[in-house]
């Protein structure tokens, strides 16, 4: 059993590892407010970058003369999925700079570090899973092919796909009137679990 894991170790889990580490810690120094910020950005650039990424790589890869035909598909993905990502996030820190310009907290020392580390936990879950998403749509083979083959890497890479199905069927579908389920982030997710 354990011999089976070690096996499957590589260096997607390490990544994960440190990076969930580096959050906890991060959310011990920072505090609850700033982190339910970080929490919340995470999650809706979850949400955005999956449900929006293959509406902007069709608009890149038809408007741009440049880039029809030349990129693979899945390259523009990546991309696209990335840059949505960290736009979505940058929104929130915009907002958490507002709120945090505007309005003071004064919370009791231990409540402020024990909800902190608990929301700095979930972050990390969900950052690592939108992450591991991101490179398993990357054209690189290599990187596809080390979160199939990892420990964490195909969990985490389900729950991103899992957190926006969620979100969309309980939340998001009940708003956008207009909007459609983006069926390719089940096709990645049905593609990657074979």
């Amino acid at each position: 059993m354990i011999s089976d894991i070690l096996k499957q170790l590589n260096w997607i889990d390490f990544l994960m590892v440190v990076l969930f580490l580096r959050i906890i810690f991060m959310a011990l120094s920072t505090g609850l407010a700033l982190e339910l910020f970080k929490l919340l950005g995470t999650l809706t650039s979850l949400y955005i970058s999956l449900h929006y990424f293959t509406i902007f790589t069709d608009w890149v890869a038809g408007s741009r003369p440049t880039a029809r035909g030349k990129l693979p598909l899945q390259f523009v993905d990546f991309i696209s999925l990335l840059a949505i990502a960290v736009i979505g996030y940058l929104m929130f820190v915009a907002l958490r700079m507002v709120f945090d310009r505007f309005i003071k907290m004064q919370i009791n020392p231990l409540v402020n570090k024990t909800v902190a580390l608990f929301l700095g936990f979930f972050r990390g879950i969900f950052l690592t899973s939108l992450i591991v998403f991101i490179l398993a749509v990357s054209s690189i083979g290599y990187l596809k092919d080390s979160v199939r083959s990892s420990f964490t890497g195909r969990r985490a890479f389900n729950l991103a796909a899992d957190t926006y199905s969620w979100t969309w069927n309980h939340i998001a579908s009940r708003f956008s009137v207009g909007e459609e389920f983006n069926s390719t982030v089940l096709e990645i997710k049905k593609d990657l679990n074979q």
